[in-house]
């Protein structure tokens, strides 16, 4: 059958957490079999504690007729943590009666880890240039400044609420602007410009 089927993880429980229901793929992430699941208080048995006061508040907006998807951490029964996307929805029998939730899992773990690592690695390099003592910066298509470092900010004598609201002409003099403006054209367009200029600051 279709649910038996798909790729993601599905799990049927009622307003009280126990599950009634589970597919093939759901089991093979938390890895537990169909009947250690079925009849046990899923929240007990995969939710974190520190996590069960945030998934009490989902679980109500549930009983009263919303959907909703959201990331969260499921505990497997090796003890480990994956992240999920948990899209959830209410089942209502034929009388308008709340039956349970439904929720269609997918497991975004090896994304979280990318996401860990790529953070990592800015952090690194941010932190490797905010010890260097060039000011640098690197501006968007329309010439703002979408990335700078702390000598960047002191040799202009900005702060970082500054940032959002100037663009590279800010900081230049007025008789370096057009300049300045006409190289950063340039290399929008992808024609060369001399790597290295010299321009009067403000």
């Amino acid at each position: 059958s279709l649910f038996n089927n798909m790729n993601e993880g599905v799990i049927f429980s009622g307003e009280d957490q126990i599950i009634k229901m589970v597919n093939p793929t759901f089991c093979k992430m938390v890895g537990y079999t169909e009947s250690e699941l079925v009849g046990v208080n899923g929240y007990e048995l995969l939710i974190e504690e520190g996590s069960r006061n945030q998934i009490i508040e989902k679980i109500a907006r549930r009983v009263k007729g919303n959907s909703e998807s959201y990331e969260m951490q499921l505990k497997t029964k090796t003890g480990n943590k994956i992240w999920v996307i948990n899209s959830a929805f209410p089942v209502f029998d034929s009388s308008g009666s709340f039956e349970g939730i439904m929720s269609v899992i997918t497991d975004i773990t090896s994304r979280k880890i990318i996401e860990q690592e790529l953070n990592q690695e800015k952090n690194k390099f941010e932190s490797v240039l905010n010890h260097i003592n060039d000011g640098m910066f690197q501006d968007s298509i329309d010439g703002k400044i979408i990335f700078y470092n702390k000598k960047f900010l002191e040799i202009f004598g900005l702060n970082d609420s500054d940032i959002p609201n100037i663009d590279i002409e800010y900081f230049t003099a007025p008789e370096h602007r057009d300049e300045i403006r006409e190289r950063h054209n340039k290399r929008t367009v992808g024609e060369e410009v001399p790597e290295l200029i010299e321009y009067q600051g403000l």
